[in-house]
């Protein structure tokens, strides 16, 4: 998030940039797509997650740095074990 005084206006799109950056939903739709793909093509959705967390892991500790990474991987296992991350539910 960016403090008071570096905020901006919301995207053309509509997305605050406060919550998302921009391309947010184009990036989520080539995701959701992608997935769609792997799933024709006989992937298993157990083999897509993998595939999912290998690429994410490395670009979320390169873009943060290893301990705001792991911050943010505590963080939302904290929610999902709590059942209040989005769209997930403690198993």
């Amino acid at each position: 998030m960016t403090s008071p005084q570096n905020r901006t206006k919301p995207h053309a799109d509509g997305t605050d940039p406060d919550v998302v950056p921009p391309g947010f939903h184009c990036a989520c739709d080539a995701i959701r797509s992608g997935i769609a793909k792997a799933r024709e093509a006989g992937a298993t959705d157990s083999a897509t997650l993998a595939a999912l967390m290998a690429e994410t892991l490395p670009r979320l500790v390169n873009a943060y740095g290893p301990a705001c990474a792991a911050i943010i991987l505590a963080g939302l296992s904290h929610d999902i074990g709590n059942g209040i991350a989005p769209n997930c539910r403690p198993q």
